[in-house]
């Protein structure tokens, strides 16, 4: 997932620079394809040597698509380091979920350690009821949204709203380098939420349907704004640049414009001034590209953010008893205060450091860790087939019940010995995630099961045809005849 992700977003990088006369490009294509060439992906949850003795796993941090918290063990202790995570589920992805850890050490992010999240329900219903208002008059929308993570949400947002009938008569047009994000998401299912990633694997369209559609390279955007009723979801999220600094400049000057944000807003970005006219009653001005305009549309704010707050940062720490944790990316008095708060009745200690402070820990006696026991393996030298499956399903509901397994795990219950190679393990992998034998975690996508007898069973049991797949099959075995129409008459079983 997060080497697609880096791909995209390099080139469109290299693109902007290469797009800007006065700026000379941090790096070439070459550089972009070079770094590709570099990456070396590692599922959830697969222990991966980095050294002698020293391992790094992966586990889902529930921030956007492919975010991960990093735990690193060796012989002289253990880190966990948070990086950028929510504990609660989105629409596009589920909430960090870790299994029990002990590190000695915990490097854990406190951007919001100063505050509390609004109930998320309220804040998408608020979008949704900023768009019917936009709508009641006859007015044109704008959510500038970051490509990745914050706009698929917001695409969810609606696309729920319009099939529960709570927007009507509505057109959403999604542009930028949302668009190609988009596409990353449906190239990696099983790193999304379960309810998505099975109408992926289902061959359905998680994002785009009649309603909601994608602004191709040869549609012409001032076309797009003459039409009424439309929402615009568009890069980037601070209105800096791409097609949401267009749509802005466009829409702001509206009587009836209307401008959702819905991300954090940078203290210098367009949007940020955007935001900061919240409170201005006249001469609302905002500037894009070098030029002024006046902003008379309706301005708000929705509260959409993928950061833990205070509560979930503290609940995460608790959850981990590290002996050692320090608190980073946060500005200084957020990171301060939440150590101060949490001093007092944390057993640990509690480093607050300042941006380039050194820290030295002296770990005397490392925590015991927890390992994950596979006692039975298979050591089969031959690759896993759908003939060998049946075998591969009896010997697991044997040994293992329905414990859950990550897809490197069931390689090398399979074959004994373990695999890291993302092209040796292609085969393997749509085997189990096409069989009937097997099933995801409710929740983990990436985590497998042997699923239960009686539900395999009637899986397997040969089943009648039902009329619209007869049909279709009908048509494509006649497809290279001139048949004007097909007749199926059902209860003879038979078609004219």
């Amino acid at each position: 997932m997060t080497m697609d992700l880096v791909r995209v977003q390099l080139y469109d990088s290299l693109k902007i620079m290469n797009n800007r006369e006065a700026e000379i490009p941090l790096y070439a294509e070459q550089d972009v394809v070079s770094t590709l060439n570099r990456i070396f992906p590692i599922g959830y949850e697969v222990k991966f040597p980095i050294f002698e003795d020293m391992f790094l796993t992966l586990y889902n941090a529930g921030h956007i698509a492919g975010a991960s918290f990093c735990y690193i063990q060796g012989k002289e202790g253990a880190l966990f380091y948070s990086g950028d995570f929510s504990a609660f589920s989105q629409k596009s992805i589920e909430g960090a979920k870790l299994p029990k850890l002990r590190p000695d050490v915990a490097i854990v992010e406190s951007t919001y350690g100063d505050r509390l999240h609004s109930n998320l329900e309220i804040e998408e219903k608020a979008l949704v009821d900023f768009v019917n208002e936009a709508m009641e008059n006859n007015g044109k929308v704008l959510i500038p949204a970051f490509a990745l993570g914050r706009a698929q949400e917001v695409i969810l947002i609606l696309k729920s709203a319009l099939n529960k009938g709570q927007l009507k008569n509505v057109k959403v047009y999604v542009d930028g380098l949302v668009r190609d994000v988009n596409r990353v998401y449906n190239r990696n299912p099983i790193y999304l939420k379960k309810s998505l990633g099975k109408k992926v694997l289902k061959g359905l369209e998680p994002f785009y349907d009649d309603n909601i559609v994608e602004v191709k390279p040869n549609d012409n955007r001032e076309e797009l704004l003459k039409e009424q009723q439309v929402v615009f979801v568009a890069s980037s999220g601070m209105l800096t640049g791409g097609p949401s600094a267009y749509y802005a400049e466009k829409i702001a000057p509206m009587e009836n414009g209307y401008i959702a944000i819905t991300g954090y807003q940078d203290e210098e970005s367009p949007g940020r001034q955007l935001l900061d006219l919240l409170e201005a009653k006249e001469d609302r001005y905002l500037k894009l590209n070098g030029v002024g305009f006046p902003v008379k549309g309706q301005i708000k704010k929705i509260g959409l953010s993928a950061h833990s707050d205070k509560s979930e940062i503290k609940g995460l720490i608790d959850r981990l008893s590290a002996r050692n944790v320090i608190l980073v990316h946060g500005n200084n008095e957020v990171v301060r205060n939440l150590g101060q708060e949490m001093a007092a009745d944390y057993k640990g200690r509690i480093f607050t450091p300042e941006c380039g402070e050194q820290i030295h820990i002296e770990i005397r006696n490392p925590r015991k860790q927890l390992k994950k026991h596979i006692p039975y393996v298979m050591n089969h030298s031959e690759e896993l087939s759908e003939k060998l499956m049946s075998h591969f399903y009896e010997y697991m509901t044997e040994h293992y019940g329905n414990r859950l397994f990550t897809l490197e795990e069931l390689y090398y219950i399979w074959h004994g010995v373990n695999c890291y190679e993302d092209e040796q393990m292609k085969g393997f992998k749509a085997l189990i995630m096409e069989s009937v034998y097997f099933e995801s975690d409710a929740r983990r996508l990436f985590l497998w099961k042997a699923r239960d007898k009686q539900d395999v069973e009637e899986d397997l049991k040969e089943k009648e045809l039902n009329q619209q797949q007869l049909t279709l099959i009908i048509e494509e075995l006649f497809k290279e005849f001139p048949i004007r129409r097909l007749v199926l008459i059902w209860n003879k079983r038979k078609f004219n």
